[in-house]
């Protein structure tokens, strides 16, 4: 028994030997932008640190958010992209909260945006 435990481990280390494990990709926030009646653009970064890395928004009402933006791709490099997603369909007067995930094969890392942002009511003309 020990001796197959001790094959095992040593197939297990000659299988990941050649593979580097990938870092945890990190998201940064930045400020609200262009706030509408329905919209507000959030400016964020993404750097997916040598792995393919995908990212979106989560906001909602509430801290626990329940929707989020559709998921689109920060590439591989190494240097920090710059994302600015729109996000639509905000009721006017209501306060959001709202943060970046960014995801990749190994982990994830997210940034929460601690202040929660306000879409202004709507002004009839």
């Amino acid at each position: 028994m020990l001796r197959l435990a001790a094959a095992l481990a040593a197939v297990a280390a000659l299988i990941g030997a050649g593979e580097a494990a990938a870092a945890a990709p990190t998201a940064a926030t930045g400020p609200v932008t262009a706030i509408g009646p329905t919209t507000a653009t959030v400016l964020r970064t993404v750097n997916p640190n040598g792995t393919a890395t995908t990212w979106h928004v989560e906001y909602g009402t509430s801290t626990t958010y329940g929707l989020q933006t559709t998921p689109a791709s920060a590439g591989s490099g190494t240097s920090s992209v710059a994302v600015s997603p729109t996000i639509a369909g905000l009721k006017a007067g209501t306060t959001y909260h709202y943060r970046l995930v960014a995801t990749n094969t190994a982990r994830h890392g997210s940034r929460e945006r601690r202040r929660p942002h306000d879409v202004p009511p709507r002004h009839r003309s």
